[in-house]
């Protein structure tokens, strides 16, 4: 999910031996209201983009998203976040290296990140932690998935709820998919 002009890019995945070729609704947290009905690929992947929340949630924790698709269900899934991945690159030998960056203000000291892999909705597991440079950057490589699978890379920390109010809070990234080639 990523703000672009006045729409928001939506992406998620599905498993595609149950899923493809099924359609997906996204729903607006907010609101209740189904915002876009697509198709799942082959892959397992699918993509949206919709009409920005009202200016009266936009910058709130209510400015949510959810995919469903027969009895499952995504996270609630919010617009802003404290921390992005920005670049996904694949650097052959089943590895990728996921980039991003933390929004200011930091913790202090400055909080370490765990990245959680999920191959499948039980399957969940820390596969690396890292401590991002002093403004916020960080990288990683990892070990990327099979041909035909797909992994879900998600990135956790803490950081200061705001300039003024030294309480920690958690911050998540969106799930990042990352296709086997």
């Amino acid at each position: 999910m990523l703000r672009s002009g006045n729409r928001v890019k939506l992406q998620g995945a599905a498993d595609p031996r149950r899923f493809a070729g099924r359609r997906v609704s996204i729903v607006s947290r907010w609101d209740g209201r189904t915002v876009a009905r697509l198709k799942v690929s082959k892959s397992g992947l699918f993509h949206a983009s919709v009409a920005l929340p009202p200016g009266s949630v936009r910058h709130t924790n209510r400015a949510r998203y959810r995919a469903a698709i027969g009895g499952e269900r995504s996270l609630d899934l919010k617009l802003e976040r404290r921390m992005l991945v920005t670049s996904v690159k694949a650097l052959g030998n089943r590895r990728v290296q996921l980039s991003g960056h933390v929004t200011r203000p930091l913790a202090s000291p400055v909080q370490e990140i765990s990245v959680t892999r999920r191959i499948s909705c039980g399957n969940v597991r820390v596969v690396a932690r890292l401590k991002p440079d002093s403004h916020g950057r960080f990288h990683v490589t990892l070990k990327g998935p099979k041909t035909d699978r797909v992994y879900v890379f998600r990135f956790r920390t803490k950081v200061r709820y705001d300039a003024l109010n030294t309480r920690l809070m958690r911050t998540y990234t969106l799930p990042r998919y990352v296709l086997g080639t």
